[in-house]
């Protein structure tokens, strides 16, 4: 219970470290601007959270089971329809701005259009990152998901702020985007070992 507290805490500072760079560096206003692109970004979480609590079961079971392979099937599932979803939206999104900007915006945020890049890059990855933070909590790996937060929550800032000295607040979602790849590849490499792990106790 511990650690998947600390790793809730954890999760928070990595998921809302915008808030916390773009306050203290750029102001409300842009804040508020990000803020309002991420809204139109929700929708693939949602869907991605209703596959989470209905996969999390199963794949615990065939972890259990020790049935990798089956394991790995609802996990390629999952990582490829998280990504083709991210990238469906993102299209959708695009084809749709006109009349988003107008009616939804309501033309308040002339910024806004370069959010959409950086928040479907950050917002993909992500989900992909998700995908596999399920496969680890099905194996109760929940110790090793609080440490691969707490390394990523603070380089997710750091990365953030890099990326709005480079550029500007426009980027800063792009921090997130790489706090999710350094999570993504521990978490990654971890499932490995536990794969392993389970495919020798099956010998």
């Amino acid at each position: 219970m511990t650690w998947s507290l600390i790793g809730v805490a954890a999760t928070h500072v990595h998921g809302r470290a915008y808030v916390y760079v773009a306050v203290n560096m750029v102001g409300l206003a842009a804040l508020a601007a990000i803020n309002v692109v991420g809204v139109l970004f929700r929708p693939v979480r949602t869907m991605l959270n209703a596959w989470g609590r209905a996969a999390l079961p199963n794949m615990a079971a065939l972890l259990a089971a020790k049935r990798v392979a089956a394991f790995d099937r609802v996990l390629w599932q999952g990582f490829a329809a998280a990504t083709a979803a991210s990238v469906a939206w993102y299209v959708v999104l695009c084809l749709a701005w006109a009349p988003i900007e107008r009616h939804f915006l309501g033309d308040k945020y002339p910024e806004a259009w370069s959010l959409m890049l950086p928040w479907a890059v950050s917002a993909g990855l992500s989900a992909m990152e998700y995908t596999v933070g399920i496969a680890l909590q099905a194996a109760r790996e929940f110790k090793y998901l609080a440490y691969t937060t707490l390394v990523g929550g603070p380089l997710t800032v750091v990365a953030a702020v890099g990326a709005v000295w480079w550029h500007d607040y426009t980027w800063t979602m792009y921090g997130l985007a790489f706090g999710s790849i350094a999570i993504m590849a521990m978490e990654a490499a971890r499932l490995y070992v536990v794969r392993r792990r389970i495919l020798a106790e099956t010998v």
